[in-house]
């Protein structure tokens, strides 16, 4: 503990927490850069430098989002805030838009630059950095609130794609037909 710089010596166990998982989600959100820009279906060689150029901006546009509710989380100071809600309410934000990015993907659909799912949190974020009078059981009850709206907003998201894929299929979701009689 003597070679730790004196700053972190002094950070309390949140505050470092919170800070191992910001240098996380930057390195994570350098890796998925990577991977974006080099990925073999924007960057083949076939291209041209500017067909290249336009494939790579446009895949580096989908992860706008993630990169917004990355920053919203950055926006709220440790202190105003117990980092409990902030994780699950960060946690439950990112679990919709990575679904919807997944089964975007996999039914090879377009999927929209800006997820308006994200917007509830972004303005919470606003609103708990920059209203002074809002006390930290209140901001605990903004992030509490948007827990359960992403939980409902999750839950109802998914009924609707099983729903949708099950008529688009002819299936039945956790259930057998029953034979038709010949």
């Amino acid at each position: 503990a003597g070679n730790l710089p004196i700053f972190v010596r002094n950070l309390e166990l949140r505050h470092f927490l919170m800070t191992g998982w910001g240098i996380m989600s930057v390195v994570l959100m350098i890796l998925s850069i990577q991977r974006v820009i080099f990925h073999p279906r924007v960057a083949k060689p076939s291209f041209t430098t500017v067909q290249r150029l336009k494939q790579q901006v446009n895949a580096l546009s989908k992860l706008a989002t993630p990169f917004a509710l990355c920053v919203g989380g950055f926006l709220i100071p440790p202190t105003s805030v117990r980092t409990r809600y902030l994780s699950v309410t960060m946690g439950l934000a990112f679990s919709l838009i990575t679904k919807k990015m997944i089964v975007y993907g996999m039914a090879k659909m377009a999927f929209a630059v800006v997820q308006w799912d994200a917007v509830p949190f972004l303005l919470a974020a606003v609103w708990i950095r920059c209203d002074d009078r809002l006390t930290r059981e209140g901001a605990d009850f903004v992030l509490g609130v948007l827990c359960f709206w992403y939980t409902w907003r999750m839950l109802r998201w998914i009924n609707l794609t099983i729903d949708q894929i099950c008529d688009r299929l002819d299936i039945h979701c956790f259930t057998i037909k029953k034979r038709k009689q010949l």
